[in-house]
Parts: C-alpha cells; structure tokens; sequence
C-alpha cells in the first residue's frame, strides 16, 4: 500500500516519479515485511541530483505517517496479495509449515504466517488497517538509514528538519515481545512432501539474543568475531571432508547465527546422500564434539585471522566500486 499513493504522491506517483529518474520499482524501489520488521528501501538512487535526493526523504517522510490507503486501493491489492499467497505456498513452505511449530511451540511464532490468513487478506474492513498502520508506523519504532556519496552533515539536518514535522503519536501501545517457552526436552519434527526430492537435517539450540544496549559495546563486536571465527574454522573443516574422494554427505555446515527477534541460535545442518542419512548425521555431529572437546589449532585460528584480515583489506580497497545495495543490507 505504500506504494499506492501518499499525501504527497497521489496514485502511483511514488512509481512514476523514480523511474523517470532510473529507479526502477521492483529492483530499486522495494519492500519487505519479516516475522519482526517491515523494511522499505529506495537503491541506486542518483546522488548527482539534490532534488531527487530530497525526492526520496520526502517519499520516506510519507511512508512514515502519510499513506492515504484509500478504498479502492485496498481492494486492488487484496487480489495482488492473495495472488502472492498463492504461489508461496511451495514445497520448502509446505516444509516450514511443519518445522516452525515445533522450533517455535508455544509462541506466536508457531501459528502466525507472515502473510497471514487469506480469509483475513480478502475480508478485513478498511479501517482496520488504517488502525494498524497509525498504531504501529510511528516515529519512535522506525529508522532511516542513508547509504551513499553525500554530504553527511547536510543529509542529517534534512532528515532531522522533515521528519520532526511528523506528528508524535500520544499514548503510544508498547511494541510487544514474544517469547519462545524454554523446554527441557528434546522437540523433534519429521517433515515430509511429496514434492521435494531430497532430505536435510538439522538440530537447533535457540538461546536469547542480547538486548540492543548490550550489543551497542565493543565486547559485542568482540563476541561477533569470535563466533565468526568460530564459524569460519569450524566450516573450513568440513571444506577439507568435503574434499574426500568418498565425503559422507553433500553439504554440511555448522555455526551461529541469527533466528527470530530477541533470539540467537546454534545450527547444526547437513544434506545426506540418498539412503545415508545415518552416516552424515553422524559424520557432522563427530566434528562438532571434536571441536568441542578439543577445539582449534594455533593453524587454523591463524588461517582465520589472515582471511579476514584479507577480505577487509580487499573490502577497504574496493571501498569505492561497492554499490550502495550491498551496504544497506548489512
């Protein structure tokens, strides 16, 4: 809907207005909504041209509180969404189906699919989500980040003067947190399709994340690097198996990394060749005891240390070719 018209850009003038400038909807002019977040993006914006600049924060500045969300809009994209519910529904979704009830039970993260019910995409009343959107699309729940060529000084203070026109929402609702219930058993899913022709296992051992104050420290980044290199070595390891003339599986990897908000998680992954699901289970849980009863080599957390130090000084010399796509998603 936010691309269907703003107090500032009626009808599909956000659309029209871009691409006369090469920014393409769809491939520059985007969205996203996850379990947590919705992310809008504008990309391969031409910094050339002040106006256009000040374009985009103005399209920005609406996205935030200005959606006109009109009747007819509405209904044109329940049939766009119900059409986007419809080719979702793949075998890796069937599958998902079948997981996230059981690495989530007893949370909303069991039950609720982002996309949602499509009795409810076909039938919700008008109002209802112009109620969702001035109730949640609120100044303090959104950030803005710029990427690219520019003044960064002069870019603040246009941001800073638009955007505290928009006006404060009074008696705020508290953005909510779901927890996922701790167990002290071990849940297990065996999850089938008729569709998908090979197989994968995994164990996961969710833990809760740290909290956005802890993580705005230097011994965060410090914690970062290390389960980076953690992962990097301990996938480094199973390259080498990989590189067998017989390994016992096709693919593997193990590591942490992110889940769902306010939790983190340890992954253990492999895909099996057929009929040996047995041997690669075992083959990927044997290194993840022998790192964890005997670590790593000086080598290898050397090894670590010169890659990475490479890819950044790689990173830093090409600073200047990346594209501003590449940096917004980190």
């Amino acid at each position: 809907m936010a691309f269907q018209g703003t107090t500032a850009f009626p009808g599909k003038g956000i659309i029209s207005g871009l691409e006369k400038h090469g920014v393409a909807f769809g491939q520059n002019v985007n969205a996203y909504t996850a379990h947590n977040e919705t992310v809008y993006n504008l990309s391969s914006v031409p910094t050339a041209s002040e106006s256009l600049l000040d374009t985009c924060l103005l399209i920005l500045h609406d996205w935030s509180y200005y959606l006109t969300l009109e009747d007819k809009e509405i209904d044109d994209e329940r049939g766009v969404i119900s059409e986007e519910w419809r080719t979702r529904r793949t075998p890796s979704f069937r599958i998902q189906a079948q997981t996230f009830p059981v690495l989530f039970k007893g949370s909303k993260y069991a039950v609720r699919d982002v996309i949602g019910s499509l009795d409810v995409i076909k039938n919700f009343k008008y109002q209802t989500i112009r109620d969702f959107y001035h109730k949640w699309y609120r100044s303090d729940l959104e950030a803005i980040a710029v990427v690219g060529d520019i003044d960064v000084q002069v870019m603040e203070d246009k941001i800073k003067k638009l955007f505290s026109k928009i006006p404060v929402v009074e008696n705020p609702v508290e953005r909510p947190f779901f927890s996922i219930p701790d167990h002290d058993e071990t849940n297990y899913v065996l999850a089938t399709d008729k569709e998908v022709s090979g197989t994968s296992i995994a164990a996961t051992v969710r833990f809760r994340d740290l909290s956005a104050a802890e993580k705005n420290t230097v011994a965060y980044l410090k914690e970062v690097l290390i389960a980076s290199f953690y992962n990097s070595m301990l996938n480094a390891r199973i390259s080498e198996i990989m590189q067998q003339e017989t390994p016992p599986f096709m693919r593997g990897n193990i590591g942490f990394g992110g889940l769902v908000r306010g939790y983190a998680a340890y992954s253990i992954n492999v895909v099996p060749k057929p009929n040996e699901e047995a041997l690669a289970w075992e083959a990927i849980l044997k290194e993840n005891e022998r790192v964890k009863r005997f670590g790593f080599t000086d080598s290898e957390l050397a090894r670590a240390k010169t890659n990475m130090l490479a890819g950044l000084e790689s990173a830093y010399k090409q600073k200047d070719k990346v594209d501003n796509e590449a940096i917004w998603r980190i």
